[in-house]
């Protein structure tokens, strides 16, 4: 029978393939940067007027308050519609308006809360809010990177 002959590695060999066991390991990531406070000014588009967003995150980074001047009028999200939004550590906001019909709330107002990176969106929910008062929060979602 034939025999295997098996070398000792040499040093610089093995050292190279811990060093690069090892930085990967200890690579850089990238974090998530919470709003402590945010406030968002519009002069808008249409006939939707000036907009105006001030909210407040606690440590938790949990949204724990949220202002919103709209259509000439002003609006509070009522803090049980926030408690909704306790598992999204926003960093990201985008905000749209759609002209909408008297007869379905008039015109509408929606703010996108966000929790992401550079490369991509983890978690969003949405806050509508219509210019006859009415103001909705979606559930958190999960989005797949």
């Amino acid at each position: 029978m034939g025999r295997i002959l098996v070398r000792p590695m040499k040093p610089f060999v093995v050292a190279l393939l811990l060093f690069a066991g090892v930085d990967s390991v200890l690579a850089s990531k990238e974090g998530i940067l919470a709003f402590s406070r945010f406030h968002l000014e519009s002069d808008g588009i249409g006939s939707s007027g000036k907009i105006i967003i001030d909210g407040q995150q606690n440590q938790s980074s949990q949204i724990v308050e949220l202002k919103i001047s709209a259509f000439g009028r002003s609006y509070i999200v009522p803090k049980e519609q926030l408690a909704g939004l306790a598992e999204l550590p926003s960093n990201g906001i985008r905000i749209s308006y759609e002209a909408g019909y008297k007869q379905l709330g008039g015109r509408t107002l929606y703010i996108q809360l966000q929790m992401g990176f550079t490369s991509f969106t983890k978690k969003q929910a949405v806050i509508t809010v219509t210019e006859d008062g009415k103001i909705q929060v979606s559930k958190v979602e999960l989005k797949q990177a």
